[in-house]
């Protein structure tokens, strides 16, 4: 007996929307245990003479500007993945479609939303920030610190607004599934 495409294309889109989803958190929870962390150390970069006080985001920042590159690198297979596999699913048609649709497509907007207007700008900002402290240049470091926690401020709402999407692509195609046939209940005399 031939398996229909839609019994492996279904689990493996789950799996993939599941793997996206937990990279997402693991992302938020690496930054809100690692930041704080950090932060309680209070390290001194001698090569560093101005903001004191700011040394831990320098210190938490670098490793962690690594860890989001491979984490938005990722998201960007597996978002394009998950939209693949979508298109291979059968099932039915409808509303619950149209949320799957748009789901999906918000949570790759918000991917590219947050590649473009935090990620991006946030690694840019938190190179210069460190450059800026290395030169001595106490001005242009407070205003970089500014726009980078302005920027910063984004990201949360963006991630958990992508979690949601994603969480609804699932629902949505775990309930679209294609019923099987109703097996002949009748038996034969």
């Amino acid at each position: 007996m031939r398996m229909p495409p839609d019994a492996i294309l279904r689990p493996a889109l789950i799996g993939t929307l599941a793997a996206w989803m937990a990279l997402v958190v693991a992302s938020g929870a690496f930054a809100a245990i690692s930041f704080p962390a950090v932060r309680e150390l209070s390290p001194l970069v001698p090569s560093m003479p101005v903001m004191s006080e700011s040394h831990w985001k320098v210190v938490a920042g670098v490793p962690a500007q690594r860890n989001f590159r491979l984490v938005q690198a990722a998201g960007w297979a597996l978002g394009i993945g998950s939209v693949l596999l979508a298109l291979g699913c059968r099932g039915m048609r409808g509303p619950l479609a149209a949320v799957q649709w748009i789901s999906h497509a918000t949570a790759i907007a918000l991917l590219a939303a947050t590649q473009f207007i935090v990620m991006g700008p946030l690694d840019r900002l938190g190179f210069d920030l460190h450059e800026a402290m290395r030169r001595g240049d106490l001005e242009a470091s407070l205003a970089i610190d500014r726009d980078f926690t302005a920027i910063h401020r984004l990201a949360t709402p963006m991630m958990s607004a992508m979690l949601v999407a994603l969480l609804l692509v699932a629902v949505a195609g775990l309930m679209r599934a294609p019923r099987p046939a109703a097996a002949d209940t009748r038996s034969a005399p």
